[in-house]
């Protein structure tokens, strides 16, 4: 202790918050709310005060003068956000104490990383050279205030006339796509300046004349760039977070209506939520294997040469085929037909509810038979006990959107739904749009499925017939959400996959410096990472601009159908078709190598209310963490130790 005085002065300080939060407590927990806030200013004070203190003892060290500043601006902060929450503008407030956050974040994360990397290792000596490189650049000051601003400017930008919950899902949308775009085009950036700023300036002779190995020179420098992405993702994470709470906890109009109040659930309850979604397996009625082989006959009646004779004879392709036909049908209900769809996989919930359930009924006969004893005291207690054990918080939502193969005339789709048994009220929807059902806990059954019957039928009106079936796209049209998780899980987990594929971008912008120019590195390292981003659509395009269907074909059979066709090009003399041809190969081989972004990417999940998976975690670790990373380490590592930094002049 007396050689650390530091940890006398970290005691005290602990012991003032501590005191202040148990006092807060107690006072909060004993109805004294205006007591507990009038400690919790003493206990604010107090701190800042033995803060300053602590400051003024060490006045000698250089950290002693920054550190201060930084305590000023966040009382100066922190007595306007209380200003501001008093004078009644809360928003203000928030957005005060979230750009605060932010700052704070930024701050202690740079200082953390920098002393995770302060061991005397060649790696992490160059990964603590490039930390301390880009906060020379102002880097993180930069995304701070991109953040800050887009968490203040972008809810004030959509009209206030539309939905609150489409406002909510078009904020993350469009919050996250600007952020991670930010925090690409500066990884890049960075990691292209950073190898190419040392070869150009010849920094790297001192380098080579130490013990580093040129691997562990690349890998220091991604590591570098890792750990300072690991803070800034921090940081969107954190800002993204606070502006979509801020805007779904907006105050509601007053007089307060009913549409305003359940928008504002939708907002909380399926948007700031992590639900997963269940897809339809047949129920007893639905014979799909039956439908399989329909499909076959009517298949092998227009082509009768073409096909086997048995169903067991046909090869993977044409049966995959097949089934998916099925499935098309499973999800068509003729006019005045019906057909059920099972949703499984929530025995827990109805565990839950049950539970919930026998707990209130034990509580009900409880509190009857006190009351027939003229015992109101404890009766009250225990309602008051049953109030405060309100019903499971998680939710089932039927998803669905049908559509009519014919559009009617006055563009109303009409369906009847029963979930459970009971008949849900039917409403007229327009054609091809999404649709939402609420479902009661107490309607799943005992072995953790949902029924659910749809019949293209309108109940209001028996007579009246169909213009056409009724169709569901397969896993598209028909789902079943149910919250599994918090939105603030769901945040660090999509940030998680955000931050691998930046992982991936910071080496490959390496791999690209260890050959090429600083303008050239970061042109080559975009362009592959756009590739991989807009992959789905690169796909569709090279597909596309082939020469022969490529619908149900793998990729391999792809490749042998590209050079079939190049070698029939070549005996047949059509070069059109042959350049054509290699486009499509090349294409599809670079396709093939570069990680494809469009499947892993959060955003999407995020904005509309879906669980960020595990799976999607570990598969982007794997693909985009490992693999892709992995691959362009060995070629900027193949690259780099042939390289010669200097030529030998006599």
């Amino acid at each position: 202790m007396a050689k650390h005085p530091w940890i006398k002065w970290l005691l005290v300080l602990i012991g003032i918050v501590g005191l202040g939060l148990v006092l807060r407590f107690v006072l909060v927990w004993r109805e004294l709310a205006g007591v507990a806030r009038a400690v919790e200013l003493v206990t604010i004070v107090l701190a800042s005060i033995w803060c300053y203190l602590g400051l003024h003892w060490r006045r000698d060290r250089l950290w002693a003068g920054t550190q201060r500043t930084y305590l000023i601006l966040s009382n100066a902060t922190w007595l306007a956000a209380l200003l501001a929450y008093e004078l009644g503008r809360t928003n203000w407030a928030v957005n005060l104490m979230g750009i605060w956050s932010l700052i704070a974040i930024g701050l202690l994360g740079i200082w953390f990383i920098t002393a995770l990397v302060s061991a005397g290792n060649p790696i992490t000596g160059i990964a603590r050279t490039v930390i301390m490189q880009a906060t020379r650049l102002h880097i993180v000051k930069v995304v701070i205030v991109a953040v800050v601003l887009m968490i203040i400017l972008l809810p004030g930008a959509l009209d206030a006339e539309e939905r609150l919950n489409y406002r909510v899902t078009f904020y993350l949308v469009w919050s996250l796509r600007l952020a991670t775009f930010l925090l690409s085009v500066m990884t890049a950036v960075l990691g292209c300046y950073t190898i190419c700023h040392d070869l150009s300036r010849k920094q790297m002779y001192m380098l080579a004349a130490k013990p580093v190995a040129r691997f562990q020179y690349l890998v220091g420098k991604w590591l570098g760039l890792v750990l300072l992405t690991v803070v800034l993702c921090a940081i969107v994470g954190v800002g993204v977070w606070l502006g979509a709470r801020t805007l779904a906890n907006e105050p509601l109009p007053n007089p307060v209506t009913p549409e305003a109040w359940r928008n504002q659930q939708i907002a909380m309850k399926d948007v700031l939520a992590a639900r997963v979604t269940s897809y339809p397996v047949p129920g007893s009625r639905t014979n799909l294997q039956g439908l399989v082989e329909e499909q076959f006959e009517t298949l092998k009646r227009e082509s009768p040469l073409q096909l086997p004779e048995k169903l067991s004879d046909l090869d993977s392709t044409t049966r995959s085929g097949l089934q998916g036909k099925a499935i098309e049908r499973w999800h068509t209900i003729d006019p005045r037909a019906n057909r059920e769809f099972y949703f499984e996989g929530f025995k827990s919930l109805a565990d839950k509810y049950d539970a919930w359930a026998q707990r209130r009924g034990e509580l009900g006969k409880r509190y009857e038979a006190l009351m027939r004893e003229n015992r109101t005291e404890e009766a009250n207690a225990l309602r008051t006990r049953s109030a405060s054990d309100p019903p499971p918080i998680e939710s089932l939502t039927l998803r669905l959107k049908p559509k009519y193969g014919a559009t009617p005339d006055d563009g109303m789709l009409r369906l009847a739904v029963r979930i459970g048994g009971q008949i849900h009220e039917s409403r007229d929807i327009p054609n091809d749009t999404l649709r939402e059902i609420n479902i009661p806990l107490h309607l799943i059954e005992p072995d953790g499925r949902v029924l659910v019957e749809l019949a293209n039928v309108d109940i209001r009106n028996p007579q009246w017939q169909p213009p056409s079936p009724i169709r569901f796209e397969p896993y598209e049209g028909l789902e079943m959400l149910y919250t599994a998780g918090t939105f603030e899980g769901n945040v660090v987990r999509g940030m998680v996959v955000h931050w691998v594929r930046l992982g991936f971008l910071a080496m490959l912008a390496i791999a690209a410096g260890t050959f090429l120019g600083f303008p050239m590195a970061c042109l080559t390292s975009l362009f592959v990472y756009a590739i991989a981003v807009f992959s789905s659509f690169a796909s569709e395009s090279v597909d596309a601009y082939a020469s022969f269907s490529v619908k149900d074909l793998s990729k391999w059979d792809v490749f042998m159908n590209i050079l079939k066709g190049i070698w029939n090009g070549i005996i047949t003399g059509e070069f059109w078709s042959i350049g054509k041809l290699a486009i499509t190969l090349i294409g599809n081989i670079v396709l093939l190598i570069v990680p494809s972004f469009g499947y892993y990417n959060s955003t999407p999940l995020l904005s509309d209310g879906r669980m960020v998976s595990m799976e999607l975690i570990f598969e982007t670790l794997l693909h985009v963490g490992v693999i892709g990373t992995g691959v362009c380490l060995f070629i900027g590592w193949m690259l780099f130790r042939k390289k010669e930094l200097a030529t030998v002049t006599v």
